[in-house]
């Protein structure tokens, strides 16, 4: 994994968060240099192999249609598109539907910048038999793809969050989280996350748990780690969650993500 920085550009680029209700996601960001065909094509069958069932739909508009072109033609074809994104899916009526969808510069914010990121996600009802399981891959995801950063929820997670009270609004809860490439993201943490070794250093979770404000730290021997909030899947709902949470917001309270004010109307 290659997390060394490329160049002094430390410009934030502001991620559209998506609150799809009721899923369990698992979302993460690289260099747009990693996220290559042979890489997406890596990763859907990875998701095949412990789903145990093919993932050969794509979603070019609203649903799912059956492949027609081989599946590293359908990802080239994304990749030319204007968006720039593919997205991935089984059939839509399988108990364990889940949509992967992966891009190189996308989003409403992406002529501001040069290519240079990636994202990719892998989205599962929350009830879904195989939902603990995606979230138990994050590891396993973020060294194939090389990320910087990943982050999966619970499955309790948007729909307790939704139902709970005293809770900052999502916009107040991103984060700057460094690539290690001389930008950011912004973006939220998950139940459970990955950083890379750069974001590991700067958000200061080399520290012991205890003193980063978390339940579990477990560090890899190239500098990056994995970061569990609570030791049990996080439900919004429990006191003793909520205020933990609210916490460790506070600890980041250094990394927060404050987007540039509106510029004023023009004068008539």
């Amino acid at each position: 994994m290659n997390d060394a920085p490329r160049s002094g550009d430390e410009r934030v680029i502001p991620i559209t968060l998506m609150n799809w209700p009721d899923t369990v996601e698992l979302c993460g960001y690289c260099h747009a240099d990693l996220m290559t065909p042979e890489l997406i094509e890596r990763f859907v069958q990875e998701v095949e192999f412990f789903l145990k069932e093919p993932l050969r739909h794509t979603v070019r508009e609203v649903f799912p249609e059956p492949l027609t072109l081989s599946l590293r033609k359908e990802i080239e074809r994304g990749w030319a598109s204007p968006k720039r994104s593919v997205t991935l899916a089984n059939a839509g009526n399988h108990r364990n539907h889940i949509r992967i969808a992966a891009g190189r510069f996308i989003g409403p914010f992406a002529d501001n910048y040069t290519e240079d990121w990636a994202r990719f996600s892998l989205r599962m009802a929350a009830d879904a038999p195989a939902a603990p399981v995606l979230v138990g891959k994050l590891r396993e995801f973020a060294w194939l793809s090389a990320a910087f950063f990943v982050r999966a929820d619970s499955p309790a997670w948007v729909s307790s969050r939704a139902r709970a009270s005293g809770l900052p609004a999502l916009q107040d809860t991103r984060l700057c989280i460094p690539s290690g490439y001389g930008w950011s993201i912004s973006e939220r943490m998950g139940w459970l996350n990955w950083f890379g070794a750069h974001a590991t250093t700067v958000l200061g979770f080399d520290r012991a748990p205890e003193d980063a404000g978390v339940a579990v730290i477990e560090r890899n021997e190239d500098g990056s780690c994995v970061v569990q909030i609570t030791r049990t899947p996080m439900d919004f709902r429990d006191a003793a969650y909520r205020q933990q949470y609210l916490a460790l917001l506070e600890k980041m309270a250094p990394h927060r993500y404050l987007p540039a004010p509106p510029k004023p109307a023009p004068r008539r």
